[in-house]
């Protein structure tokens, strides 16, 4: 593999890892934001645990996971996604006078708007677990469903980007998965995943419920239909178009923001048509 064809490599990579993890990352986030409203109302919230914390506190040690996710993103010295000056001026010229963090801030409302326009996916996944809760004695279902539930959208997520991943492996297997990973592995939310389960965890002690075949059928019909929601062509770039439109002072002109507008359409019709081929074989 010539160091040219390398190049090509990593940037086709990092355009499809950051098109598909911009939205299923921060939809899930969007998840959690939602659901922690809910879980501020649990008695146990200001609980203490093991260790001499409580589980609000175990929750905030995801939101700071979080914040310390973005500045790796945003503020590393290497492999850098968000700064603008490596950015190639034809494609640098579309935008006016903004930040890394206003780039960065742009590429994450693609998952809000997305998140916005799926959230019945994820209400749904919560009214399934809230109901497998309910029929095991939970005082508590509906907070513990949210949270639950937004765990989920995290694992989701974590699961998405592992499979870009192996997808990257597939397309380029002269590159050892070792290289894939570090150069993009700070788009991974293990971390964030493992702590949000953690203060679950903590939130509903012994949680050891013995679900029913139906109850568990549900849920993960419930987690394939909103992961199949985020993944979807018409969830990935109808997001980049409507947060172009939101986003538009983040543009040189409302031209570029335009012409955005119609390359996320051309994209997004060429991956359907893409799809629709191979299944047609």
């Amino acid at each position: 593999m010539t160091e040219k064809e390398m190049t090509q490599a990593f940037v086709f990579a990092s355009s499809m890892i950051k098109t598909i993890v911009g939205v299923t990352n921060n939809a899930a986030w969007m998840a959690c934001l939602d659901a922690i409203d809910k879980i501020r109302q649990h008695p146990r919230y200001h609980a203490s645990v093991k260790g001499g914390t409580t589980v609000g506190r175990s929750y905030k040690r995801v939101f700071d996971a979080l914040k310390a996710y973005e500045r790796r993103l945003i503020f590393t010295d290497e492999n850098r996604f968000f700064h603008l000056a490596d950015m190639d001026p034809k494609a640098r010229k579309i935008f006016g006078n903004i930040t890394d963090r206003d780039y960065y801030d742009f590429w994450a409302a693609f998952g809000f708007t997305a998140y916005e326009s799926t959230r019945p996916f994820f209400t749904s996944l919560v009214n399934k677990l809230r109901l497998a809760y309910q029929a095991h004695g939970e005082q508590h279902a509906e907070i513990l469903a949210y949270s639950n539930a937004a765990g989920m959208a995290l694992d989701l997520a974590v699961d998405i980007f592992n499979q870009s991943i192996e997808r990257c492996m597939q397309e380029w297997p002269q590159v050892p998965e070792r290289l894939w990973r570090r150069t993009f592995g700070a788009f991974s939310l293990s971390h964030v995943a493992d702590l949000w389960m953690a203060a679950h965890n903590n939130l509903d002690p012994g949680n050891e419920y013995r679900l029913s075949d139906a109850e568990n059928h549900n849920i993960i019909l419930g987690y394939a239909q909103l992961r199949d929601m985020w993944i979807d062509e018409k969830t990935l770039f109808d997001s980049r178009i409507k947060t172009a439109e939101d986003f538009a002072e983040v543009f040189r002109t409302n031209g570029e923001m335009k012409k955005a507008q119609r390359q996320f359409a051309e994209m997004r019709d060429m991956v359907a048509a893409e799809r629709e081929e191979v299944r047609h074989g």
